[in-house]
């Protein structure tokens, strides 16, 4: 996950290595293959003080036989990761971190 930040702060031209550090911690991490939903939570805080939390919930298809199921839960981390990415930097709170 934080190779994950990383390259979208690098990507999104946010990053600086002098810049305010920021913590993430995955405060929840849940797969619903069945479901075909990723929930993921993260509390996001600065050395400023600020904090916040985000809720992410990604749907995504699932299938009646359970190999299908679990590939498509696989292979919708990385797509329910990059959502959460982009919730907490398009959080109005997160300008109060930097």
């Amino acid at each position: 996950m934080k190779q994950a930040f990383q390259a979208e702060f690098l990507a999104g031209n946010i990053y600086s290595a002098r810049g305010t550090p920021i913590v993430v911690e995955l405060t929840e991490l849940k797969p619903d293959s069945f479901g075909g939903k990723w929930t993921i939570g993260l509390n996001v805080a600065s050395s400023k003080g600020s904090s916040y939390n985000v809720r992410t919930v990604y749907n995504f298809k699932t299938s009646f036989s359970a190999i299908a199921a679990c590939n498509n839960t696989a292979d919708a981390f990385n797509r329910a990761l990059a959502q959460s990415i982009n919730d907490v930097v398009s959080n109005p709170r997160f300008r109060s971190l930097l």
